[in-house]
């Protein structure tokens, strides 16, 4: 067992596929983003938590059942059986969360959730010597989610765990209860039906321009409220849209799809739609070029497209004169 071990876990954008994917039906495209949650791991004589973001999560403890963060002691707990089913020892350290895509200041939906899951999964497993692969990190954050996120498509996890941009499809639903009931070790031994993770080759499509629009959003509300809206006639038009669009060219494909958000905002009558979110649509419009909100709506982030790099460095300008462009976000 190494003295310290570190493990970086990046943050995530959604090219397309929100909401829809929930249902397992239909997939989705992320893409990591190159700034996510970084955790380091090394011996110690207790076990304790230091995080840099937020101080008041900072402590030393005997027992799992007294972390304050949730997400951490989950992430903790599931490694604990993973580890002892392996080894039979759970050896005190120290871990260091140092987040770079949330604060307690900001936070700009990049799936900082899901990425501090899997980054503490990853570190701890390297600090106790347990190689893995990104589908076994992947099944330890899902099995860790289980209760914490209920309607979720668990895509978050999965791109944070290869760290590269991926088309996801989520396991049938019936496998979320019985994976209640496995064991840890068990769960990552089974294939789980309806589960697809393919990386996919660089294009145009998965290197878009990211634009902060000024406010968080919860995305957990917005699914808990939106999706009974995401019926089977509404899969089948998305599944058109992205058919036919994407043989035509990116800008067409994002104004489809927002056509798409539109109908769904309209009948689950919540506001995926912010003025920024428009304003921005329609600067990148304005140039000849396309964007779509990243993830839920309702604030965050946009991703823009503008093919010609002249009309493109024109968008920009008049995009930062409002709002934060995240540069350097996709690799």
């Amino acid at each position: 067992m190494p003295s310290s071990a570190t493990f970086f876990a990046s943050g995530k954008l959604f090219i397309l596929g929100e909401y829809a994917v929930v249902t397992g039906k239909t997939p989705a495209i992320l893409v990591p983003t190159t700034k996510g949650i970084r955790v380091t791991v090394r011996k110690s004589k207790q076990f304790k938590i230091v995080n840099h973001q937020f101080k008041t999560h900072n402590q030393t403890f005997h027992h799992l059942a007294e972390l304050k963060e949730p997400l951490v002691r989950l992430a903790m707990e599931v490694v604990r059986q993973y580890v002892q089913e392996i080894k039979g020892e759970f050896s005190p350290f120290s871990l260091k969360i140092t987040s770079y895509i949330s604060s307690s200041d900001m936070k700009y939906g990049l799936g900082s959730s899901g990425a501090l899951v899997v980054a503490c999964i990853g570190g701890l497993l390297k600090f106790y010597g347990i190689k893995t692969t990104p589908l076994v990190r992947y099944k330890l954050a899902v099995k860790a989610m289980l209760d914490h996120q209920t309607a979720s498509s668990f895509a978050d996890l999965a791109v944070s765990s290869f760290n590269k941009p991926i088309r996801y499809q989520k396991f049938h639903d019936s496998w979320q209860s019985r994976l209640r009931t496995l064991s840890v070790m068990n769960a990552i031994d089974m294939d789980w039906d309806g589960l697809s993770i393919e990386v996919l080759k660089p294009s145009l499509l998965l290197k878009p321009m990211v634009i902060f629009t000024g406010y968080p959003a919860s995305s957990s509300l917005f699914v808990s409220k939106v999706m009974p809206f995401v019926h089977e006639e509404r899969l089948i038009d998305l599944q058109n849209i992205i058919s036919n669009s994407m043989k035509q060219s990116i800008p067409k494909l994002m104004n489809d799809l927002n056509g798409w958000f539109q109908s769904l905002e309209k009948e689950s009558n919540q506001p995926l739609f912010t003025p920024e979110i428009d304003d921005i649509l329609a600067i990148l419009n304005q140039y000849g070029g396309a964007g779509k909100f990243s993830g839920a709506g309702g604030g965050d982030c946009v991703i823009g497209y503008i093919e010609d790099d002249n009309q493109r460095q024109h968008a920009l300008k008049a995009i930062q004169k409002k709002y934060l462009v995240l540069e350097g976000m996709i690799a």
